[in-house]
């Protein structure tokens, strides 16, 4: 449930909201320091998912990073 309750990045969020309000989306290209914030956003879902469990930090780290 933890990982429900954190907050996605909002200047990432932005860009994906404007990318969108243009349309259907295939891709979206981020720029370096927006790419920076979304591997930490999917290494802090990653590190709850996990909940010390190194196998499963692997698997999770595996299938968001």
């Amino acid at each position: 449930m933890e990982v429900l309750l954190l907050p996605p990045p909002q200047q990432l969020l932005g860009t994906l909201r404007h990318a969108v309000s243009q349309g259907p989306v295939d891709s979206v290209l981020l720029e370096h320091d927006q790419e920076a914030e979304y591997r930490r956003f999917c290494e802090d879902i990653v590190t709850i998912l996990s909940s010390g469990d190194t196998f499963a930090y692997r698997s999770h780290r595996a299938m968001y990073l």
